[in-house]
């Protein structure tokens, strides 16, 4: 294996353990703080906000003061960055049906992973459920080209 590739690997693990970290201390792994924070007109949990503003703050501050003076990643050939400049139908329809599912779960795809470690059958469950509905999108929309 390629020196490269095995930092490459490395770095993934640190990053990904870092990542399930920040999710088991701001609790978002927990379906009831998700479901907390969509209770708009009841006992309302906007700590999943504050989550999300934080995080979003902090990529901004680090892609400024790293990403920006970069040629290309220090490890991958280039940066990948969108090519179309138009909202298709798919960018709209595709959030609206994953919010309903992470909103009447309570939990999303990351939180699901990292709560398969409790072993409750409903979680394994929501991750094969999951990974079906990918399997299903992949071929309707390779048959039908909905979202190309």
């Amino acid at each position: 294996m390629k020196k490269q590739k095995l930092i490459l690997y490395i770095l993934a693990f640190i990053f990904g353990s870092l990542f399930a970290l920040g999710l088991g201390i701001s609790q978002i792994h927990r379906p009831v703080k998700v479901i907390g924070f969509f209770n708009l007109l009841g006992d309302w949990d906007p700590t999943l906000g504050v989550t999300v503003v934080a995080s979003v703050v902090v990529y901004i501050i680090l892609s400024k003061l790293f990403l920006v003076k970069l040629d290309k990643p220090l490890f991958g050939p280039k940066f990948f960055s969108p090519k179309k400049t138009v909202i298709e139908r798919c960018v709209i329809i595709g959030p609206i049906i994953f919010g309903v599912g992470w909103g009447l779960m309570g939990m999303g795809p990351a939180p699901s992973v990292m709560n398969l470690a409790s072993g409750t059958v409903t979680v394994f469950l929501f991750v094969f459920g999951i990974i079906a509905g990918m399997i299903v999108w992949r071929i309707v929309n390779k048959k039908y080209n909905l979202c190309p």
